[in-house]
């Protein structure tokens, strides 16, 4: 039988019982999945062990848990990656965020650009995708998502800000004039930066609208000396080219 894993968003304590009192996580155990007393489940809180627990009583608002075992998981993902992807219809973006964490993105922030044509995110259902699919893919860490749609011109200053992000990140970006794909160059791209500040960096991807990146667009990249790579001469939607660099730089 298959053991339904739950992210629990704050810690959890290191004792033989849980106590956790959440409406939503308590509704889906008893009411959607239909779990009963004795039955068994994995959760996880972001600090890399897995908690394999057995079902003492499910109550309304409140699960009460035996801890069977803890467990580190390692993680295997050793790059970490934000993707900053232009905002698109609504479906396909969250198909973005959805399949991207599958794979191990760390770190997602929407963005806006000149032929944007969607303005807007719904954070709490982004959240939500985020979460159910780190849960599905066996993932025990949750990716950040921005909590606002930025600007492209005004983005860099997050990226280069480890206050914000935990670490920082060097950009490149996708566009099918650039260089052919390298996964080795492109990766030694923040390892270079990193060795600069003596620590770890992230890269970060930006991948355009359905209409691409416009000519002042690629001004300013050229402008900040941002290096442009090609996924081939086809041409990828955006929802295609996030999942694609993102497996081919994780997987």
């Amino acid at each position: 039988m298959k053991i339904h894993r739950f992210y629990i968003g704050k810690p959890l304590e290191d004792k033989d019982t849980l106590l956790i009192e959440n409406t939503e996580l308590a509704h889906q155990m008893k009411n959607v999945l239909r779990m009963d007393p004795g039955d068994s489940a994995v959760l996880f809180d972001d600090n890399g062990i897995e908690y394999l627990v057995e079902i003492i009583s499910i109550a309304d608002d409140v699960i009460h848990m035996k801890v069977a075992e803890r467990r580190k998981k390692e993680i295997n993902i050793t790059n970490d990656i934000c993707i900053c992807s232009s905002i698109i219809k609504k479906d396909k973006y969250e198909w973005v965020l959805e399949k991207c964490t599958e794979i191990g993105v760390s770190h997602f922030i929407p963005i806006l650009t000149e032929r944007t044509e969607k303005k807007e995110v719904n954070f709490e259902r982004a959240l939500k995708i985020i979460k159910e699919a780190a849960e599905q893919s066996g993932r025990v860490d949750i990716p950040k998502i921005s909590d606002e749609v930025k600007r492209l011109e005004n983005i860099f200053v997050e990226l280069s800000n480890e206050k914000l992000l935990g670490k920082k990140f060097a950009p490149v970006v996708l566009h099918i004039e650039g260089k052919p794909f390298d996964k080795n160059e492109i990766l030694n791209i923040a390892k270079e930066e990193g060795k600069k500040d003596k620590k770890e960096i992230g890269l970060a991807v930006f991948i355009g609208p359905e209409g691409g990146w416009s000519a002042s667009e690629l001004a300013f990249f050229k402008e900040r000396g941002l290096q442009l790579y090609s996924l081939g001469n086809q041409i990828l939607k955006a929802e295609t080219a996030a999942i694609a660099i993102s497996a081919l730089l994780l997987l």
